[in-house]
């Protein structure tokens, strides 16, 4: 009882976006690193949404209501412009880990498509998928690559379960040890399953970011999708760390990027200077005015 009392205050605390600290007070008393496995149920946005306390995402979903608000709100923001450009909305999240994006767009996308090679986060997506009746999003158990085979990924540790890799720059909490996964050439995997054009593409592949575009430059030249990512800075303009070509080389001509930010879970858009990483949004110049600094959705 004063477990769930405790609780219950701190999420009220957590769910204050005006509330400056919130963070640290929910940390000092509830770290998400600190967290026994513990199953519950929420209200996502008007969807039923099923989460365990061990896991990180889940457990910002609890507290915050959201995973990374201001990204759901910018997709969210997008995919409505679109909408009302009379066109529909087809949302691929390439990187879509426990499925946290995919069924919050599933609301706002006609049809959405994931991929996720990592069988632990994806059968963990599809139960929440499922239990929330999104019938319109369909999984591929794939990673997207610029090429066909195999690729060893590096499985996360610990709480945060969204740091897993194909890259070979590993995060803190990756595990050093791979596991086999299937890799598809982006644009030959979009044409052997007869997918439709990309209306919005969001990406969260942990520094694999180049190898993804590279095997989907026919198809995003074709498209022009918005692009959601995260940009490396060795990525952006070539270093000795990065032989290949840069994602600027592999984004379609006449694009503007943006450096994402966020202000009190409020998503920001400013002009992207080069830095070590950044969350980024990439338009077509056509699309330029599609979004702007956030209000509250």
């Amino acid at each position: 009882m004063a477990n769930s009392m405790k609780q219950n205050i701190l999420r009220f605390v957590g769910r204050q976006e005006w509330l400056r600290g919130r963070d640290r007070v929910l940390r000092t008393f509830s770290h998400p690193d600190r967290q026994k496995s513990h199953a519950f149920e929420t209200d996502f946005f008007g969807q039923p949404y099923t989460g365990n306390m061990a896991n990180f995402i889940d457990w910002s979903v609890f507290y915050y209501g959201a995973f990374a608000l201001h990204e759901v709100r910018l997709l969210a923001a997008i995919a409505d412009a679109l909408r009302a450009n009379g066109k529909p909305v087809n949302f691929f999240d390439v990187g879509a880990n426990i499925g946290h994006h995919t069924l919050f767009m599933s609301r706002h996308a006609d049809r959405v498509f994931s991929f996720e090679p990592f069988h632990v986060v994806r059968n963990e997506m599809a139960r929440k998928l499922n239990h929330a009746n999104a019938s319109n999003v369909t999984i591929f158990p794939v990673a997207l690559g610029d090429r066909n085979g195999t690729g060893s990924f590096h499985p996360p540790t610990g709480a945060n379960q969204g740091t897993g890799t194909l890259g070979d720059n590993l995060p803190g909490n990756a595990s050093a040890e791979t596991i086999p996964v299937q890799v598809a050439r982006g644009d030959d995997f979009f044409a052997a399953n007869q997918l439709p054009p990309i209306s919005l593409l969001k990406m969260d592949v942990e520094g694999f970011e180049a190898k993804v575009l590279e095997g989907l430059r026919e198809t995003i030249w074709r498209d022009r999708p918005p692009i959601f990512m995260e940009i490396q800075h060795e990525h952006l303009s070539g270093s000795e760390s990065h032989k290949g070509a840069t994602v600027k080389e592999l984004l379609y001509p006449d694009h503007l990027i943006f450096e994402v930010g966020s202000s009190r879970d409020q998503y920001t858009l400013k002009p992207f200077l080069q830095g070590n990483t950044e969350e980024a949004l990439v338009l077509p110049i056509e699309l330029a005015g599609l979004v702007r600094d956030s209000g509250a959705y």
